[in-house]
């Protein structure tokens, strides 16, 4: 798999430094459970809020990336605005943003089939 030493070296370091992320990022959502525990933040927003720091581990957002800045921004918004003027009002939003996402999810799958179906210069 590897040719040299000095990449099998790099890999490992690669992958040492990964898990230690991850494991970072655990203990930094396990530390933020306690702390909106402490703080009196409502049993359901808890679960909210783990469940979004759970997606947030899933699909492999790193602290202090722009990705988790945007998710942990936008996400704890919604949350909060759910806690503050209840599901029923902030849903319509919700729907709404969800159905803009299934829309652009659907063109990339479809131009990804189409893409499938292409022979002829620059498509290896």
């Amino acid at each position: 798999m590897y040719k040299t030493a000095e990449e099998r070296h790099e890999a490992r370091l690669k992958s040492k430094k990964d898990s230690y992320a991850r494991h970072r990022l655990q203990e930094q959502v396990k530390s933020c459970t306690r702390w909106r525990r402490r703080r009196g933040a409502a049993a359901g927003t808890q679960e909210l809020l783990q469940r979004l720091d759970s997606l947030w581990l899933t699909l492999g957002y790193r602290d202090r990336t722009l990705q988790h800045k945007f998710l942990e921004s936008h996400g704890m918004s919604i949350v909060s605005e759910v806690d503050r003027e209840g599901w029923d009002s902030v849903k319509p939003g919700c729907e709404a943003g969800l159905a803009e996402v299934k829309d652009v999810v659907k063109q990339a799958y479809d131009l990804h089939t189409e893409a499938r179906d292409i022979d002829g210069p620059l498509t290896d």
